[in-house]
């Protein structure tokens, strides 16, 4: 993992060290050295603290180019302070009903249910409990070539896409888990 821009780590996490993002261009990236199978099962799970809910992209799956494009994917706040877990050009996302509020840790799970590249499905768990369930998710590309993860920014070219506060205990599965550890 590499801390770009003056991301920094501090205790200030939920279960000890923490990465703390200021919301204008910090974020921390790895290689993903095609281990993430985008149009496959799989669980994203992290601790966020946000200072900032009505933007900010929390995971992003992208090749940094400042274009999302199908073979990407991006978990994210929208301006209406909810949840949104998008693939390629927001063209297919699911959003929570439920709104975050700045300065409380939350828990947040992402699961994708993959059958064949018609017919996927996406959940979404804040606090362990499941608030967005087999949402139709029909564009995940599986022609990834670069990706890289990047935690606290997305692919755009968006100041609105870097997030604000502390994002903690990020985990990918390539499992679809129903119990987290959080």
């Amino acid at each position: 993992l590499t801390l770009q821009n003056g991301a920094t780590t501090s205790s200030a996490g939920k279960m000890g060290n923490g990465l703390t993002l200021d919301g204008s261009d910090d974020y921390a990236q790895a290689s993903d050295d095609g281990a993430f199978v985008m149009n496959a099962d799989w669980s994203i799970e992290a601790w966020i603290k946000a200072e900032n809910t009505a933007s900010g992209t929390i995971i992003a799956i992208a090749d940094g180019d400042g274009t999302e494009e199908d073979d990407e994917l991006s978990i994210h706040f929208n301006d209406a302070n909810r949840l949104q877990v998008c693939g390629g050009d927001d063209s297919s996302c699911a959003t929570t009903a439920e709104t975050f509020s700045t300065g409380i840790w939350y828990h947040i799970a992402v699961t994708h249910d993959y059958e064949n590249s018609f017919t996927n499905a996406v959940d979404i768990y804040i606090n362990n409990k499941r608030v967005v369930e087999n949402n139709g998710f029909t564009d995940l590309d599986a022609n990834r070539v670069g990706n890289d993860i990047i935690i606290g920014k997305g692919d755009e070219d968006d100041a609105t896409a870097n997030f604000e506060g502390v994002i903690d205990e990020v985990r990918i599965l390539d499992y679809q888990s129903m119990a987290f550890g959080g």
